[in-house]
């Protein structure tokens, strides 16, 4: 939650929660909040705007991801692997001057990030390939790149993604297959 003065990350609170405590912690957090400050979503998944809005009504809310990749070396040990970045932009038409400015000050602190002008279709695509490969890994295990290496798994992950592409076209966000195979 970011409040509108002169820096924006001055006046920042990050919170890091699972959907289910979302209510919870904006409530407590909500409070914090100038009226048109900023609130950055990172949560995986659609449909959690509609939640935000109602939860803090005077914000302003941006939708975004962020892209981590990571393994359980052991119990209690994960290794960063990939990645570690973020995007976001506004849940509808183009970026706002306050979302470039969010932007430009994460980038300062040295945020690998980017303002995406149709983060509606950006979210769709996340939740693509976190539908096929984290719902396969979880079942079959190892990296990405040993389920692409086991055979049929590349038919298989492109089956779960084409689903995905299926929903979203239904939600109307066009998700081109080209962004399948960018994927794989």
């Amino acid at each position: 939650l970011l409040g509108g003065e002169p820096s924006l990350l001055a006046a920042a609170l990050g919170l890091a929660v699972k959907h289910r405590d979302l209510e919870s912690a904006l409530a407590a957090a909500a409070p914090l909040l100038r009226p048109g400050g900023l609130v950055l979503s990172l949560l995986n998944g659609i449909g959690h705007e509609p939640d935000i809005r109602r939860l803090v009504p005077h914000g302003h809310v941006l939708l975004g991801m962020a892209f981590v990749g990571g393994s359980i070396e052991a119990p209690g040990l994960i290794r960063h692997t990939t990645e570690g970045r973020m995007a976001f932009g506004e849940p509808e038409g183009p970026p706002s001057a306050a979302a470039r400015a969010l932007c430009d000050a994460l980038a300062v602190g040295g945020f690998p990030v980017r303002v995406v002008d149709q983060v509606q279709a950006a979210l769709w695509r996340k939740v693509m390939w976190n539908a096929a490969f984290n719902s396969i890994n979880t079942l079959v295990g190892g990296t990405c790149g040993d389920l692409m290496r086991l055979d049929g798994m590349r038919d298989e992950l492109c089956a779960v993604m084409d689903e995905v592409r299926g929903v979203a076209r239904a939600e109307g966000i066009d998700l081109p297959f080209e962004w399948l195979e960018k994927s794989l």
